[in-house]
């Protein structure tokens, strides 16, 4: 059923935040991220201070920090993050990762959507955090990163889904680029599955969630854009309708 050479059949979705909106103009291929390298930065800085001060710092900012190892070291999630790890699990953030569940698409929009995705937000996590023990420093690291500014001021805008179609399977890898893309993809269109859950549309929302995949950058062409509409945008999981955002930028009516 699959080959190489074909197309993704299905829709495939990115969430991200309303700040990235140019990014996303229908008929064009979406630009690259620009703040990765500078959010890694920024990420190692205000970590390596904190590290510094280890365990004179209250407890309440290392529970919050979800320091669990040792405080005179960084936590492995953060330093998977700056080493920019990809073998078992995927810590690539900043790539452009493209999901067949619309479901799990609008979770990670709405995880990140304040501030412009999970790579910020970690940053802002942790510099609120040394800003209550040393706001003058805190300063100073920000200052550091002056494209940052307006992502660290955060949006209250709602986030956006972007729909991706005919995405080619060659422009594809998968999240930790050490599976097959083919495979998994057929196994989205698995016929056991099919029979089991009663349409298509289901497989892919129930089995999909589980399922990401890197987009190369400079490829696949953004087909739609919605606004991730709904009353408790806190909530990644709640209640959610999507309007259709016009080719301008500006939203439908």
């Amino acid at each position: 059923m699959c080959s190489s050479k074909e197309l993704v059949p299905f829709p495939l979705y990115h969430g991200s935040s309303s700040l990235f909106l140019s990014s996303f103009k229908p008929g064009t291929t979406p630009a690259p991220w620009p703040y990765k390298r500078a959010a890694l930065c920024l990420l190692n800085d205000v970590w390596a201070d904190l590290s510094q001060r280890g365990g004179q710092l209250p407890a309440e900012i290392r529970d919050d920090l979800l320091w669990d190892i040792t405080y005179e070291e960084m936590p492995f999630y953060v330093r998977n993050i700056i080493d920019q790890v990809s073998r078992h699990s995927n810590w690539q953030h900043g790539e452009l990762y493209l999901t067949p569940s619309k479901l799990k698409a609008v979770e990670y929009a709405r995880g990140g959507a304040r501030y412009g995705g999970e790579l910020v937000t970690m940053c802002k996590d942790a510099l609120d955090s040394l800003t209550r023990v040393d706001p003058e420093r805190a300063k100073q690291l920000i200052g550091r990163v002056p494209d940052l500014s307006t992502l660290l001021s955060g949006t209250d805008c709602p986030p956006i889904l972007v729909e991706f179609v005919d995405v080619r399977l060659t422009d594809l890898s998968t999240e930790t680029q050490g599976g097959d893309v083919l495979e998994e993809l057929c196994s989205l269109t698995d016929k056991k599955l099919l029979e089991a859950l009663g349409s298509e549309e289901r497989v892919r929302e129930i089995v999909g969630q589980q399922t990401n995949f890197r987009l190369t950058e400079g490829c696949g062409v953004v087909h739609r854009v919605f606004q991730v509409l709904g009353k408790d945008q806190d909530n990644p999981s709640s209640p959610f309708v999507l309007k259709e955002i016009c080719s301008s930028g500006q939203w439908a009516h």
